[in-house]
């Protein structure tokens, strides 16, 4: 199913779901303004689009959605909550996220399979913006959508 959210953002969002959770986020940027959402139908489809929507509108929501984290370890699991953890706007470097492990911090981020919803975008190396799975650019523009300033 495909939908359009209208925003100064140009982005395209793939989710995978199964009939039980979130499996994959997928991000690239699109070459006119909004969003656009390609989504797996599932009985959680709602909430995706009420948080897809509200992201849209720079007013995120804090919503229970299911990410199917099986194959992961606790320690990743433990690092992506904190990621989560970070506001919309706000930004945290690899070493506040874990300071004994940045280095780890940026691996999983750059693997994280659940971008914007545990948004790595928001972690950042110490003097500039570090790297992006999907590259600098794209999270230079969702920092400046989220209106964070250096």
């Amino acid at each position: 199913m495909k939908y359009t959210f209208a925003c100064e953002l140009p982005l395209f969002v793939e989710i995978a779901c199964s009939s039980q959770a979130i499996q994959k986020v997928s991000l690239a940027p699109a070459d006119k303004r909004g969003i656009e959402l390609l989504i797996t139908p599932s009985s959680f489809s709602q909430k995706i689009l009420d948080w897809m929507y509200a992201f849209s509108q720079k007013k995120p929501l804090s919503l229970n959605l299911p990410f199917d984290f099986t194959a992961f370890s606790p320690f990743t699991v433990q690092i992506m909550e904190k990621i989560k953890a970070i506001p919309f706007g706000e930004v945290a470097s690899y070493g506040e996220v874990c300071s004994n492990a940045p280095r780890a911090v940026g691996r999983i981020c750059r693997f994280n399979p659940f971008p914007l919803f545990y948004p790595c975008h928001r972690v950042v190396r110490k003097g500039n913006v570090g790297g992006f799975a999907y590259g600098t650019p794209l999270k230079e523009k969702l920092l400046s959508f989220e209106d964070f300033r250096r």
